[in-house]
């Protein structure tokens, strides 16, 4: 069976329950994916702000957690938040494209230069020398909404095509620019 977005893209959500009076963590590979967005120059909002992203998927299709990932040159600095989407149920193709460009550009609306989706295997951190390997989407308020291939198209990753990828980083170093 050929790999699809819908049964190659997949993350691991980390359950909780309580078992003989302490603690218990254990992960489970779902249907899902990751939504990154990077703030170069600035700490990224408060929390709270992005608990609404689950709003524009169809029903209750989403559920989705959040954690954040301090600068490797700054300990101090916060620059990349990670949105963790477990699909619990697939929306339909026309309503998956809708919903995985509103979600990143729902990071750029709120101060993310750049955001992009992934599985559980993507890059994970935005750097100057990222190929996008294994980044499915990506969107800059520069350039807009890119994406690799529908919801039941072949999956492949943005970094199979180069043009994307330099305009990717083009328009980061612009809106970087913009900024300073």
């Amino acid at each position: 069976m050929e790999r699809t977005a819908k049964n190659g893209l997949g993350v691991f959500w980390h359950h909780r329950s309580r078992e003989g009076g302490r603690d218990v963590i254990w992960p489970e590979e779902v249907a899902g994916f990751r939504a990154i967005g990077f703030w170069p120059h600035s700490q990224i909002p408060d929390l709270a702000e992005f608990e609404g992203i689950r709003t524009l998927w169809p029903g209750d299709s989403v559920e989705t957690k959040s954690r954040t990932m301090h600068d490797v040159d700054n300990e101090d600095l916060i620059r990349h938040l990670t949105l963790t989407f477990w699909i619990k149920q697939w929306p339909s193709p026309t309503a998956w494209m809708k919903a995985i460009e509103d979600s990143l550009r729902f990071l750029a609306d709120r101060g993310a230069s750049i955001a992009w989706c992934e599985p559980e295997s993507g890059i994970l951190m935005y750097d100057t020398a990222t190929d996008f390997a294994g980044c499915y989407a990506a969107y800059t308020p520069h350039t807009g909404f890119f994406c690799s291939g529908g919801l039941n198209d072949p999956l492949r990753f943005l970094s199979s095509d180069p043009a994307v990828v330099a305009k990717l980083h083009a328009a980061l170093r612009q809106r970087v620019a913009d900024e300073v």
